[in-house]
């Protein structure tokens, strides 16, 4: 009996795998595992992926023959009697017509859970089947044999992870297809939201027929099919692209040259990328930093306030009593009256009519600073 290595055994493949079975077979154990709560069997299970794809690179090029001369029909037919590979399975086929005839009755928010539907009926089978299923569903969407193909094109690169570095075979066409695609989708995402529902209305518009007021927007479409044609046919066919030209370009010259003017602006089809910062919000400063500059500012000038008249003066002012016991509404009224004389600070050194006014702030702060019988009014300078 032949050994099966822990890789394989591991991914459930039998010994002949190749690197695509791994793939897939990797693709369908990782959607019955839930990375958050079991890591150790999903480390697992990338160990096992990576551990089968190096033994299937290594066991390929031990395989391939030691000089371009092609060995006898012979031997071939009798080396591909001997080691069957795995047959197509009609399971993925099945899948496949059900997915479709669904599709047709269903709206755009049911095809994600039609596909994972699809899948489910294939995971207890055949174990290539959801690979083959994989591949079904790309040609379909490949050759326009399927409707709502955006919808659908989001929904399959959830389902079988085509954003996963690695997950798709470089150099498969299928492969090259989705990374276009990809690639156009991020460039469309870039476009400006207001002109997208724009064109996106059209183009929904467009496959129920080409009427008169989208022949007149084919300016527009045109441009887009030039930037971003794949993922354009996602929409409409070449074919209908095709005819939807061919009706602006039957239209008079001067329609023509007015709804070409009345395109959509160059800067219209520019990406936008989210990186991009305006210059003039590059040096924006936070609230809290510009009361803390706020305040420094006014704390610096106050402290070269003093010093400068403390120096116009030729003496210092001198600190005020911070253990002075606050006045009684009776002292405030009675330095209100002395205060509200003429010269009321005639004979009085400079230091204390310093120290008067704090007093009389002390009293306007208390609230206390009011005329015999008369009511509070701020103190005079």
């Amino acid at each position: 009996m032949e050994m099966i290595p822990w890789h394989l055994e591991a991914l459930g493949l039998p010994p002949h795998a190749d690197a695509v079975a791994v793939r897939r077979a990797y693709a369908m154990q990782l959607r019955l595992i839930d990375q958050a709560s079991d890591r150790a069997g999903f480390q697992r299970l990338r160990e096992a992926y990576q551990a089968a794809l190096a033994w299937c690179d290594e066991h390929s090029q031990a395989d391939e023959p030691a000089s371009d001369t092609a060995p006898p029909t012979s031997v071939v037919a009798i080396h591909a009697t001997e080691q069957p590979g795995p047959g197509k399975d009609e399971a993925a086929d099945e899948a496949m017509r059900g997915l479709r005839e669904a599709m047709r009755h269903a709206g755009e928010a049911a095809i994600a859970g039609l596909l994972d539907h699809a899948l489910a009926s294939l995971r207890h089978g055949y174990i290539d089947a959801p690979g083959q299923f994989e591949d079904l569903l790309i040609d379909a969407m490949r050759t326009y044999a399927i409707d709502r193909r955006p919808a659908l094109f989001d929904a399959a690169s959830l389902a079988f992870h085509w954003h996963e570095v690695g997950r798709l075979r470089a150099g498969d066409p299928r492969a090259i297809w989705i990374a276009r695609v990809h690639a156009q989708a991020e460039d469309w995402l870039a476009l400006d939201a207001g002109w997208r529902s724009t064109w996106v209305a059209l183009l929904t518009r467009a496959q129920a027929g080409i009427d008169d007021y989208t022949v007149r927007r084919w300016p527009d479409i045109g441009r887009l099919y030039e930037r971003i044609p794949d993922w354009l046919t996602l929409y409409l066919t070449p074919a209908q692209l095709q005819s939807w030209q061919d009706a602006f370009e039957g239209l008079p010259p001067s329609t023509r040259e007015e709804y070409i003017q009345r395109a959509a602006p160059v800067t219209a089809l520019s990406p936008q990328r989210k990186g991009h910062t305006p210059r003039r919000g590059r040096f924006r400063v936070p609230p809290l930093a510009w009361a803390v500059s706020w305040f420094a500012l006014m704390l610096f000038y106050l402290i070269a306030n003093g010093i400068f008249t403390a120096s116009k003066q030729g003496r210092s002012e001198p600190l005020p009593h911070f253990n002075e016991p606050p006045l009684t509404p009776r002292e405030c009224v009675e330095l209100y009256a002395r205060f509200d004389t003429p010269d009321a600070f005639a004979g009085m050194a400079p230091d204390e009519v310093v120290h008067a006014k704090r007093r009389a702030q002390q009293c306007a702060l208390a609230g206390h600073w009011r005329p015999p019988g008369g009511v509070n009014r701020a103190p005079g300078r």
